[in-house]
């Protein structure tokens, strides 16, 4: 599993296109490791991936192969979470996840998905839904949900409540949650096998 351009953000605007595609062609000729790329600059990543996909010198094996690509957007309090996450939701992937890290305040999931961003047309007649993360009866388009507290010196602090309300939010979608850590002290309650049960949830998509 390869976390890429972990540093930095692969669709940051002075990151040529061309540069974009060949690390995407790069990733399809190695289906035998995962690869996840997590961005803040969600709008150009909707825009670029199915040009990327269409593109004639890897389409042949972007089409067969991109399963092992994981596409993520960072979503660390709710104002980004309604900008980025529809356009997460509009980008062709096998795995979406969010990166609720540093979690800065209480997110409602489904509230991040105005009506006119998703569309099913498989559903019955077809259509938009207000909250596809939530929708009863609809497969949730984010596959997985990573959720942290902020560290080091000068951390911001993160309330477990907020945690445990993401978690909660995942379960009720069907959605895999993967709580990776509370934050600095004193965010932290004690030794992590007293942390609450929902708190230790750890669960990868299919």
């Amino acid at each position: 599993m390869i976390f890429v351009c972990s540093m930095t953000d692969l669709f940051l605007e002075s990151v040529p296109d061309e540069w974009i595609f060949d690390i995407f062609k790069i990733m399809a000729h190695c289906p035998n490791h995962v690869f996840q790329v997590l961005t803040k600059r969600a709008e150009r990543m909707a825009d670029l991936v199915p040009n990327i996909r269409s593109a004639d010198y890897c389409r042949s094996h972007l089409v067969d192969r991109l399963h092992h690509v994981w596409l993520g957007v960072s979503v660390e309090d709710q104002k980004r979470a309604n900008e980025r996450i529809p356009h997460l939701v509009r980008t062709p992937a096998s795995v979406r996840f969010l990166s609720c890290e540093p979690l800065l305040e209480p997110i409602d999931l489904g509230a991040a998905h105005p009506c006119g961003y998703y569309c099913d047309p498989g559903a019955d007649g077809g259509g938009y839904h207000d909250h596809p993360f939530l929708t009863p009866g609809i497969a949730s388009p984010v596959n997985w949900v990573i959720v942290g507290g902020e560290s080091g010196p000068g951390h911001r602090p993160m309330k477990t409540e907020w945690v445990q309300n993401i978690v909660k939010q995942c379960k009720n979608a069907g959605v895999a949650c993967f709580v990776k850590q509370l934050g600095g002290w004193p965010n932290k309650h004690g030794d992590p096998e007293g942390w609450p049960e929902d708190l230790r949830v750890r669960e990868w998509p299919e």
